[in-house]
């Protein structure tokens, strides 16, 4: 049996296709590992970012509010809410302003 040119191009050409299609499985199986890597680096920094901010005192007394909140409110929580925040509004509303001086910084004294 004797090879044309035609025969040898051709096969070279199946040859080059297959090595392509593996190129490209290896390719796109590194990108989705790549990617499934970026993502939980990501969820691991938020995260972290979400452990930092609430592990502070007033945080956990926030979270155990509302969650006393819940536990004496289950049906209408959203209402009590609002009910709170409007009491505790008015009465910041009316507490009594000081008079702050040019040198003060703004904050209150008890003086």
């Amino acid at each position: 049996m004797e090879w044309k040119v035609a025969d040898l191009l051709t096969l070279a050409l199946i040859v080059i296709t297959g090595a392509y299609v593996i190129l490209t499985g290896l390719i796109l199986r590194t990108m989705q590992e790549e990617s499934r890597k970026a993502t939980a680096a990501r969820v691991h920094d938020l995260l972290w970012r979400l452990l930092m901010e609430y592990r502070s005192v007033e945080m956990l007394l926030a979270v155990d509010s509302l969650w006393q909140l819940h536990r004496d409110h289950p049906t209408d929580l959203a209402d009590e809410y609002e009910r709170i925040r409007n009491r505790e509004r008015a009465a910041i509303q009316a507490l009594p302003l000081l008079p702050v001086s040019r040198g003060d910084s703004g904050a209150r004294s008890d003086s």
